[in-house]
């Protein structure tokens, strides 16, 4: 009996692999580039070589911009922002999803760095805004920062008006 059910889980594994491989080609593959020595323009921009990468989904604030906290003072927030994606990539390659047409020299791309999507990481830190009509996801990583109050919405929801939220 042992060997009848070693054989079924061979079977089972021979199984599931067959499946898996039959699935691959179904599923979207989307051609990707790794950007190194990226710099960072602001909480939603990247920058390799000639290359500008905007990410995608998002709405980022300026390098100049400020904010108001809640006790009215202004902050830089557009430069804080940019010093927190600067600081989670640190120096590492950032990988983005190349768009149909090739390789531009400009364009809005999901990307991310060691598998963290930076356009979900920007708007859950409260860095930049989903762009209309919101991801889910995005949403409610939107809303997520809004309730923890980082970010942009340190002050509260008020300190982001449609105008702040403009590159």
């Amino acid at each position: 009996m042992l060997a009848a059910e070693k054989a079924e889980a061979e079977r089972l594994v021979a199984l599931s692999s067959k499946n898996a491989k039959d699935a691959a080609p179904a599923a979207r593959s989307v051609p990707t580039k790794l950007y190194y020595r990226v710099t960072v323009r602001d909480a939603g921009t990247l920058q390799s070589g000639g290359t500008t990468i905007r990410l995608a989904g998002i709405t980022g604030r300026d390098v100049e911009a400020t904010c108001k906290d809640k006790k009215g003072r202004n902050w830089r927030c557009g430069a804080t922002g940019k010093s927190a994606l600067a600081h989670l990539i640190h120096g590492r390659a950032v990988s983005c999803e190349l768009p149909k047409s090739g390789r531009p020299r400009d364009f809005p791309a999901r990307c991310n760095v060691a598998g963290t999507d930076l356009s979900t990481w920007v708007v859950r830190e409260g860095w930049a805004v989903p762009a209309d009509p919101p991801e889910p996801a995005l949403a409610e990583a939107a809303n997520a920062a809004k309730k923890d109050g980082v970010g942009l919405w340190r002050g509260g929801d008020d300190t982001v008006t449609p105008e702040a939220k403009a590159q």
